[in-house]
């Protein structure tokens, strides 16, 4: 069973290459996509060196991941975890 699901996630990963690589503005997005990371990784390096507690986000994959594809809203969303959670 475990074999089916491989193979789905497989075909599904190049499926949605071809697709990707088939559109004319991939290069474009792909560029979107790598400036709204670097912009999302230098914003939460500078919210570190902030002293306000609430701002005092981690720097992984995960959060940079969510404020570059979310933006502000992703942003507000991890400070109110962080607030309400810690």
């Amino acid at each position: 069973m475990n074999y089916a699901w491989v193979i789905l996630l497989v075909s599904s990963i190049s499926l949605l290459i071809l697709i990707v690589l088939k559109t004319r503005g991939w290069a474009r997005l792909l560029k979107y996509a790598a400036l709204n990371l670097v912009i999302a990784g230098f914003a939460l390096y500078f919210l570190r060196l902030t002293d306000i507690e609430a701002l005092q986000l981690a720097v992984n994959p995960y959060t940079v991941f969510t404020i570059g594809i979310l933006g502000i809203p992703g942003l507000l969303l991890l400070i109110g975890m962080n607030y309400t959670l810690f």
